[in-house]
C-alpha cells in the first residue's frame, strides 16, 4: 500500500485528480451537510494531495486558481440558485489551473483535465443542483406554512381586508366576514404576504385569552 501511494505521489494525473475529488467532496459536504463521510474523505485526500504537491514542481498560483474556481460553488447555497450559471464559470479556473498545475515540463494530461471538468459540471448540474432545489422548495414550504393555524388579533378592522398581529408581526389580512378590531382570529391560509383569517372558535379564544400576540 505504501509503495502504491508513493508511486501515485509522483504521478501528476493522480495528484490532480485527488485534488479535484477532495475539493468536490468538500462542496458536497456543504450542499449535503451532516454525512461525515464526505468531510472525512475530503480531509484525507486534501492532506495526501498537498503533501504530494510539495514534492513536485508545483505552480501554487494554479492551485489557488483551482481552489477559487471550485469554491465559487460554495456560495450557491447562500446566494441562491439564480447564480448557478455564473458559478459554472469557476470550472474555467479549474480547467486553467489543471493546465498549469506543474512546472519544469511536468503536466496533467489534457484529456484527464478536460474530462474532470466535464464530470464536475455534470455532477453539479444533475446531482448537486437538484439537491439544492429540493432544499429550497422545502424551506419555502416551511416558511409559507409557519403561521398556518396560529392565532392572532385584529389590529385594523377587516372588511374584507385589514390587519392582524400574529407572532408579534403585523400582517395584511383578508376574511370572508367583517372582523372588528380586537377580535381573535386564526390563520387559515397565506397568499404571498397576505394572510387569510377567520374568527377564532370559542374554545380557541378561551384557551388564548390570557396570551399575548405581540
Amino acid at each position: 500500500m505504501t509503495e502504491v501511494l508513493t508511486t501515485l505521489a509522483s504521478n501528476p494525473n493522480a495528484i490532480y485528480l485527488a485534488l479535484i475529488v477532495c475539493l468536490w467532496l468538500a462542496i458536497t459536504a456543504i450542499y449535503v451537510p451532516g454525512t461525515i463521510i464526505n468531510e472525512v474523505l475530503s480531509f484525507g485526500l486534501a492532506v495526501w494531495a498537498v503533501s504530494a504537491l510539495t514534492q513536485m514542481p508545483t505552480n501554487w498560483v494554479a492551485v489557488v486558481a483551482m481552489v477559487l474556481g471550485i469554491a465559487s460553488f460554495v456560495a450557491l447555497p447562500f446566494a441562491g440558485l439564480r447564480w448557478a450559471n455564473i458559478a459554472d464559470v469557476g470550472l474555467l479556473l479549474q480547467l486553467g489551473g489543471g493546465m498549469f498545475l506543474f512546472n519544469d515540463g511536468v503536466s496533467v494530461s489534457p484529456t484527464i483535465n478536460l474530462g474532470a471538468v466535464l464530470v464536475a459540471w455534470a455532477y453539479h448540474r444533475f446531482v448537486l443542483l437538484p439537491v439544492l432545489r429540493r432544499q429550497a422548495a422545502k424551506n419555502a414550504f416551511d416558511d409559507s406554512n409557519a403561521v398556518l393555524g396560529v392565532k392572532g388579533r385584529v389590529t385594523e378592522t377587516i372588511n374584507p381586508v385589514g390587519a392582524v398581529i400574529v407572532n408579534g408581526e403585523i400582517w395584511t389580512a383578508r376574511a370572508d366576514e367583517v372582523l372588528e378590531r380586537g377580535m381573535e382570529v386564526v390563520v387559515v391560509d397565506k397568499v404571498g404576504l397576505e394572510l387569510r383569517v377567520e374568527k377564532a372558535k370559542r374554545e380557541e379564544t378561551a384557551a388564548t385569552k390570557n396570551g399575548s400576540y405581540a
